[in-house]
């Protein structure tokens, strides 16, 4: 099963979503793609980094969700943890493409508060 971590804003070595949730999703055999913002494409301990341009701006915000969609779509995802209002909202338009794909939304942070 494709797992993807799909990251709008975290980095992508984030303690909790590359050394936790996702070092044990690969211990239990999944297939692990993290996706986060301007890195270099690379696998690291069996976890497949791919990145996508984020931009600055309300423009580029946009641009940014684009190229979040299209590297995310490329993988061909079982399941999509979204971990932010962002990546949940691009999960969703790959779900309505991708009709078998699973969408879990990972909410460890207080949205209401920021």
């Amino acid at each position: 099963m494709k797992v993807i971590y799909l990251c709008a804003k975290h980095p992508p070595f984030d303690g909790r979503i590359y050394y936790k949730i996702c070092s044990a999703l690969l211990k239990k055999g999944y297939e692990l793609i993290n996706v986060h913002p301007n890195i270099e494409d690379e696998t690291n301990n069996g976890i497949k980094l791919v990145g996508f341009e984020q931009k600055t701006g309300i423009i580029g915000r946009l641009k940014s969700l684009k190229a979040m969609y299209q590297v995310a779509k490329r993988q061909n995802p079982d399941v999509i943890f979204a971990p932010e209002p962002d990546s949940l909202f691009i999960a969703y338009i790959i779900k309505r493409k991708v009709k078998n794909t699973k969408v879990i939304f990972d909410c460890h942070e207080w949205y209401n508060v920021h």
